[in-house]
């Protein structure tokens, strides 16, 4: 487990300074074409990086795991008997409940990360045109846009956080 972890803070670490290598080498153009935005790229450092380091974090659970599982209920045959075959079973009937919870988990915090790449792009066009926007007074219209989109983006973290609280112990 040690090796896995140690490779995952490292690998996070190496992709990390690539990307903040290649931000710094991007041209303005590049930002303002539209290829990348600023948000983009503060999710894609924060969290899939995060992602990758876990993944390396949780690899050696794919073979450690069934042989866990596999010896904790011979033992917990041989101490408590058919019991223990028996709290298998619901363990077994409730993985697929487990496994939509999860699905859920997941689709929710797709949406989050959705949103929040919508209110940062929106957030940074109008710091970028702030002089025109008090010019012609627009100022409420993009406020409405991004206030809808941070309750759209609020309301996907709360359906996060449901869905958080009912996989954990």
């Amino acid at each position: 487990y040690y090796v896995a972890i140690e490779t995952g803070i490292n690998l996070r670490g190496a992709i990390q300074t690539k990307i903040y290598n290649k931000i710094m080498r991007l041209s303005t153009s590049n930002m303002s074409m539209g290829e990348m935005t600023s948000g983009q790229i503060c999710n894609l450092v924060a969290i899939d990086t995060n992602q990758l380091m876990w993944f390396f974090f949780l690899c050696p659970n794919l073979w450690a795991m069934p042989v866990q599982i596999i010896v904790g209920i011979v033992l917990l045959y041989y101490l408590l008997g058919i019991s223990a075959l028996i709290g298998a079973v619901v363990i077994i009937v409730l993985a697929p409940v487990q496994y939509f919870v999860a699905t859920k988990l997941s689709q929710a915090q797709r949406s989050t990360l959705e949103y929040s790449n919508e209110r940062l792009k929106k957030t940074n066009e109008m710091l970028r045109g702030i002089k025109l926007l008090k010019l012609y007074a627009w100022e409420h219209i993009f406020h409405t846009s991004v206030e809808e989109t941070r309750q759209k983006e609020m309301t996907s973290l709360k359906s996060f956080a449901l869905y958080t609280s009912i996989s954990s112990k």
